[in-house]
C-alpha cells in the first residue's frame, strides 16, 4: 500500500509526502507435508517423502517528506526519511529429521533442530542541498545524514520429538 501527497506551499516551494507499507512475506511448504520424513534416494539422487519448509514475514513501513524551494538561480532541496522493517523466519525438516541412503537399503538419519530468527531495523535519513545555475555552470552542494539501527530479538523453536533430551525447545 502506498500513498503520496504533493502540495505547493507557494509559487516557489513544493512539498511531497509519501507513506507506504509492504507485507513482503512468503513460505515454501513441502508438497509431502510436515508429517512425512524426507530422505535422499541414492538410486535417483532425488528427495523423497517430503522436504524442508521455510516461512518468513517481512513487513516494512516507509515514510518520506521531500521539498524543493526555488529562488533565483538556486534550487534548494530538503527531505527526511524513516523506514522500519522486521524479519521473522522459521525453517526445518518435517518430523525433525532427514535420511540419506548410502547404498540401498543402508541409510543414516540426521536429527536436526528447527531454525528461527527474528530481527528489526530502523533507518532515519535527512538531507539538504542546493543546485546553483550560473549561465553554463551548474554547482551542486549538499549534506546527507543517515542512521541505521538493527537488532536481533528472541525467537523460539519447538522441541525435537525424536531427541527431546539433546534438542529441547529453545
Amino acid at each position: 500500500y502506498e500513498g503520496e501527497v504533493n502540495y505547493p506551499l507557494s509559487n516557489s516551494t513544493f512539498l511531497t509526502g509519501r507513506d507506504a507499507y509492504t507485507g513482503g512475506g512468503f513460505e515454501l511448504e513441502p508438497i509431502g507435508g510436515r508429517t512425512q520424513q524426507a530422505y535422499l534416494d541414492d538410486l535417483t539422487s532425488s528427495w523423497q517423502g517430503s522436504y524442508a519448509f521455510y516461512n518468513t514475514e517481512r513487513p516494512q513501513n516507509n515514510f518520506q517528506i521531500e521539498g524543493n524551494h526555488f529562488r533565483g538561480s538556486h534550487d534548494f532541496k530538503f527531505g527526511f526519511g524513516y523506514r522500519k522493517s522486521a524479519v521473522t523466519s522459521q525453517s526445518g525438516w518435517p518430523t525433525g529429521a532427514y535420511s540419506i541412503h548410502i547404498g540401498y537399503p543402508d541409510m543414516y538419519t540426521v536429527v536436526v533442530r528447527d531454525w528461527a530468527n527474528k530481527a528489526n531495523s530502523k533507518y532515519l535519513s535527512g538531507f539538504i542541498g542546493d543546485q546553483i545555475s550560473l549561465d553554463r555552470l551548474t554547482l551542486n552542494a549538499g549534506m546527507r545524514w543517515d542512521r541505521q539501527v538493527a537488532n536481533l530479538e528472541a525467537a523460539s523453536v519447538p522441541v525435537n520429538s525424536l531427541d527431546s533430551t539433546r534438542l529441547p525447545a529453545l
